[in-house]
């Protein structure tokens, strides 16, 4: 049985992103000085989950990039969306169970 991992960064107030659903707060920070630490703790993820705006900001912010190479990821979203060429990303509907991401 493999384990769920949540790691998200939120406002002291507890939103990932602001009303008009933009992160560009996030990038404020810089990732410098917590990049060795993030690159440990991916090295250790199988797969990933991630929400259609949060795909979608990250294929924004490097289009012709994919910073997770070719972990498997799930987006949860009703809609099509195109994946990155190097990675293994399927669209997959919002109402699903845990279980349906070990299939």
């Amino acid at each position: 049985m493999g384990k769920v991992l949540y790691y998200v960064a939120s406002s002291l107030d507890g939103f990932i992103a602001t009303e008009d659903h933009n992160l560009d707060w996030l990038l404020a920070f810089g990732f410098e000085a917590f990049q060795s630490h993030y690159d440990q703790f991916l090295a250790g993820v199988g797969s990933l989950v991630m929400g259609s705006a949060t795909y979608e900001f990250v294929r924004r912010q490097e289009p012709g990039s994919w910073a997770y190479g070719e972990l498997p990821c799930r987006v949860l979203t009703r809609r099509s969306l195109q994946a990155p060429r190097t990675a293994a990303c399927a669209s997959t509907p919002e109402t699903f169970g845990v279980s349906a991401l070990t299939q």
